[in-house]
């Protein structure tokens, strides 16, 4: 079963700045490039104080969030970025990153 998984990041204030924009942009790159097919980056956005990357067709969950701990490890944002896994059926777990 496919599922989806959403990485949400605090921003600074409610709308993104240049800075938060960019790396949304650099963090969609680097996922899609981790996933090394497990899934793919479908998209992201940003406002009422977070931004969102999305990413769709996610068959070894486990493998993946590792992945992406590892990128936001490598960025400092490991502690402030939340995990949502979403199976076909719509429910959503929060998963807990590892430290």
């Amino acid at each position: 079963m496919a599922h989806s998984i959403t990485v949400s990041i605090p921003l600074a204030d409610t709308w993104p700045s240049a800075a938060e924009l960019a790396l949304r942009h650099e963090l969609e790159t680097a996922f899609d490039q981790a996933l090394g097919g497990d899934g793919f980056v479908e998209g992201g956005g940003s406002g009422m104080g977070v931004m969102d990357i999305f990413i769709a067709g996610v068959l070894e969950v486990e493998r993946v969030v590792d992945r992406i701990n590892v990128i936001l490890e490598e960025r400092g944002l490991l502690g402030n970025a939340k995990l949502h896994v979403a199976d076909d059926t719509d429910d959503v777990d929060d998963v807990e990153q590892a430290n």
